[in-house]
């Protein structure tokens, strides 16, 4: 594979976390992991490995201050390979506390591509919810999540 670093292209998971709530369910929770799986392993969603990501597990919310300075947000969004058919989640990215986008998220779906504009955003921040059975396998992956810097 081949693979462009740097110029624009900055990696949600190399910048450092603003806001870290890791609550879980039930009195369980399994804390967010960068560029790894909840489980500790690689990243897969739909059937591909990826390097680079956010892992978090319902019920979490995690934030990045961006400070304004980008302008897209791409990524892979779907529940882990590895507990897929499991999982059902509700996911909500927000910029500065306004929805940019909100989708439920199932075990064994495809995954979905994200493409946000986040111009002007200054906090960024990913929420998860627990769906209809709870929190079971509910391992959502951003995979290659990246910004485009201004």
């Amino acid at each position: 594979a081949l693979r462009v670093e740097g110029g624009r292209r900055a990696y949600l998971s190399d910048l450092p976390l603003a806001e870290v709530r890791d609550e879980g369910l039930f009195g369980v929770v399994w804390p967010h992991r960068l560029d790894r799986a909840i489980a500790g392993g690689p990243i897969r969603v739909g059937g591909l490995r990826h390097a680079k990501g956010v892992a978090v597990h319902s019920v979490a919310r995690l934030g990045w201050d961006l400070g304004g300075g980008y302008a897209r947000l791409r990524a892979l969004a779907g529940i882990d390979d590895a507990v897929a058919p499991e999982g059902d989640l509700v996911a909500v990215l927000e910029g500065d506390g306004r929805e940019l986008w909100r989708a439920r998220i199932r075990g064994g779906e495809r995954p979905l591509p994200l493409d946000l504009d986040v111009s002007g955003v200054k906090r960024l921040t990913l929420r998860v919810d627990a769906g209809e059975r709870h929190d079971i396998g509910d391992h959502l992956d951003l995979a290659d999540a990246w910004l485009v810097r201004r």
